[in-house]
């Protein structure tokens, strides 16, 4: 997922979600440096500037509601159709006053399978 934000035309944020199994159904969601070790799913939110990381956020370690789901599979096309729910914590925040903690309910992306 990638937005650009409005306010500031150089900025984009990434919701990044890492080793999502390829198959209808549920996981849940931890940090992106545990999963590299465990094999769970990952993810993380990026801010980036033109050329440089504003800041990110992971996952909570105390949310054990956050997951997703891949609800749709296309394999002609590589289309993956996911949902989400997430609960995110600062580790470096892109401005002082951005939230300390952000929760993205009911989330769903569709996209193409990146190998």
């Amino acid at each position: 997922m990638h937005a650009v934000n409005s306010d500031y035309p150089a900025q984009s944020w990434i919701l990044n979600f890492r080793k999502v199994p390829l198959e209808i159904g549920s996981s849940g969601v931890g940090l992106v440096t545990t999963q590299e070790i465990d094999g769970d799913v990952g993810a993380r939110l990026y801010f980036l500037g033109i050329d440089v990381l504003l800041g990110y956020y992971d996952v909570s370690e105390t949310d054990t509601t956050s997951y997703v789901k891949v609800t749709r599979i296309d394999e002609f096309s590589g289309k993956v159709d996911l949902e989400f729910d997430i609960t995110l914590i600062a580790v470096h925040k892109p401005k002082p006053d951005f939230p300390d903690t952000l929760r993205f309910r009911k989330g769903r992306i569709r996209t193409r399978v990146m190998e």
